[in-house]
């Protein structure tokens, strides 16, 4: 807990320096970085080693990060070095100090802690020690002024510095600075811990060596792995031994999925789905990933899911707790078809261009059932036969290194002949993270962000994925005119409860991780935070705003829950939606406006 105020009493240190009649002093405690290893092993409750347990070490009592990316090995060990900010020991030749033979050989003092000491907000001062195992007697604590004047342990002590050693029946450590800040009485609170070897030995030719600043670090370790009830512990770490940290984790409650379907079933219609009945003991917090059994995905307690073609689907839910413990349930559903097209013989020529507005050639345009296809030419046009009319369809728009596009259409049931334009935009350069198991958090083109947590993700196959990977992040600026054109879809919204309309944007972006070639999707269960750049005006931090995903069977948006609106200082606008997802897709902003969308 001290280390939250840490800063702030070394500045009232400075102001009780400059009032005092002490000798000059540094104006505040001097820091240098130090090196630290540790070591240990992750095991279960029945001691099986856990693999891939995450630890993260950090400034004890705060949130300042000293190493995040140290993770178990098959067999749960698991090895890191890391560096710490600590104050320098102080050599008994800064202080004048009364004599004495120096401890060595096993013989070892800690660094004081709290260190600068605040009266009320600390109950004694902490100091470790070790001893040769033949020595059962605990040392005395001897404490200075700066004027080498010895005070008794117990003594009223007035702010200012002071020094401190340890007396191992005559023999002496060396000694060390202690910032007082408020008058008190000192109550120590010795512990011994292991012998960290021989230190503290004496300079050549005699006398008491001066001691470098060797390290000693009050940190907090926290354990973490999905299954499994994550733990934290305070321990402390000295610079010249292998510290060694062995944790056991108990695995967390599982819960029980459940889901509940509604709507009609019926292709063209909003199918509404509702995971309400899923339960786990402890925190009630799920997380909800849907497999709607057609290739597309979705999140969320309640959600509505369009389906493009008729024919039998398994519908799967993923529940997830906040441990990361999951379960799973199914269910097989039918999807009745709608009235037939009124004719199978149209076509229809669309033009293709990139975002500044050249044409494109050798995009594949295909009808999403597969039924007609063709490549775009030199000109940027493509002409697709035997589309229905009088039904919504959806035209899938792809080019490698370009963003996805779906263009969703209704030809008119006399319609023989009709034109379509699509835009492309070229997705951003691919960045690369070398062990994707580890996760990953990065950041793209107007601070499009995406965190990804460790073992996140699996192949079409469900298999995990581990080694390198691809990203591509790329935002569209709904507020350009030109780039507006690569928004994909139409912008009609399905809301949870099966409503539709029209939604306005206030930014979108593509979010594609690819592994030779083959996209990767989150595992279910797993879910990623993204941000995503607000480019229009009305929006304001803390905001909430929908968040909502494209169907690429359909062209429709689907709402997804929510996210919150954030800083961002490489956005346009210095805003950005940020918020949790469980697949990856486009994922837009919106206002849903409740208007039918009546396209132009």
């Amino acid at each position: 807990m001290f280390g939250s105020f840490r800063s702030r009493a070394l500045v009232m240190f400075v102001l009780v320096l400059s009032a005092s009649a002490l000798p000059a002093a540094p104006a505040r405690a001097q820091t240098e970085p130090v090196q630290f290893t540790l070591t240990g092993t992750i095991t279960d409750g029945g001691a099986t080693p856990i693999d891939h347990a995450r630890l993260i070490v950090t400034v004890e009592g705060t949130t300042q990060i000293l190493a995040d990316q140290i993770f178990t090995a098959a067999d749960g060990s698991f090895s890191a070095t890391f560096q710490a900010e600590v104050i320098p020991n102080v050599g008994l030749d800064d202080p004048i100090l009364p004599p004495g033979p120096t401890a060595y050989d096993g013989y070892w003092m800690g660094n004081a802690h709290p260190n600068p000491f605040v009266p009320g907000t600390a109950t004694g001062l902490t100091l470790s020690f070790a001893a040769p195992t033949s020595v059962s007697a605990r040392p005395d604590l001897e404490l200075f002024d700066a004027r080498g004047r010895r005070i008794r342990t117990g003594d009223q002590m007035a702010s200012g510095v002071y020094f401190y050693r340890l007396n191992f029946d005559g023999r002496v450590t060396d000694a060390r600075k202690l910032v007082l800040l408020g008058a008190t009485r000192i109550q120590p609170n010795l512990r011994r811990v292991a012998d960290p070897r021989s230190i503290d030995k004496p300079a050549a030719g005699g006398g008491t060596a001066a001691r470098r600043a060797e390290g000693e670090a009050f940190v907090d370790i926290a354990v973490l792995k999905p299954g499994f009830e994550g733990m934290i512990d305070t321990v402390t770490l000295n610079s010249r031994i292998d510290n060694h940290f062995d944790a056991q984790l108990n695995a967390a409650p599982v819960p029980t999925a459940q889901l509940a379907i509604t709507g009609t079933l019926s292709q063209g219609e909003a199918v509404l789905y509702d995971g309400l009945g899923s339960t786990v003991s402890g925190d009630p917090k799920l997380d909800y990933s849907w497999d709607f059994g057609d290739g597309a995905h979705g999140g969320g307690q309640l959600i509505a899911h369009v389906y493009s073609q008729p024919g039998d689907y398994t519908v799967a839910l993923t529940v997830s707790s906040v441990h990361g413990a999951t379960a799973t349930t199914s269910q097989l559903i039918t999807i009745a078809p709608a009235a037939p097209p009124a004719s199978m013989a149209a076509s229809s020529t669309g033009t293709i261009r990139d975002a500044t507005g050249n044409l494109l050639q050798s995009v594949t345009v295909s009808l999403v059932d597969g039924t007609s296809t063709g490549d775009s030419d030199a000109l940027g046009l493509v002409t697709l036969s035997g589309l229905p009319t009088g039904v919504p369809i959806a035209l899938l728009c792809e080019k490698p290194g370009y963003t996805r596009q779906i263009i969703r259409i209704t030809l008119p049931a006399n319609t023989t002949d009709s034109e379509f334009r699509a835009t492309l935009r070229r997705q951003r350069g691919a960045i690369e993270v070398d062990r994707i198991e580890d996760g990953t958090d990065q950041e793209g083109e107007d601070g499009v962000c995406l965190e990804l947590p460790p073992e996140a993700l699996v192949k079409q196959d469900g298999t995990p994925v581990t080694g390198a990977v691809e990203l591509r992040l790329t935002p569209i600026d709904v507020s350009n005119p030109t780039e507006s054109g690569a928004f994909p879809g139409s912008y009609e919204g399905v809301l949870s409860d099966g409503r539709r309309g029209l939604i306005v944007s206030y930014g979108t972006a593509e979010f594609v991780i690819e592994q030779g070639g083959e996209e990767l999707q989150l595992k279910p269960g797993s879910t990623a935070t993204v941000e995503i750049p607000v480019y229009t005006p009305g929006a304001a931090v803390d905001d909430v705003i929908a968040l909502w995903s494209v169907d690429e069977s359909s062209g429709l948006w689907t709402e997804e829950g929510t996210g919150i609106v954030v800083a961002s200082e490489d956005s346009p606008t210095g805003l950005a939606l940020r918020a949790q997802v469980t697949h990856f897709s486009w994922w837009n902003c919106d206002d849903f406006l409740g208007d039918p969308y009546l396209p132009v």
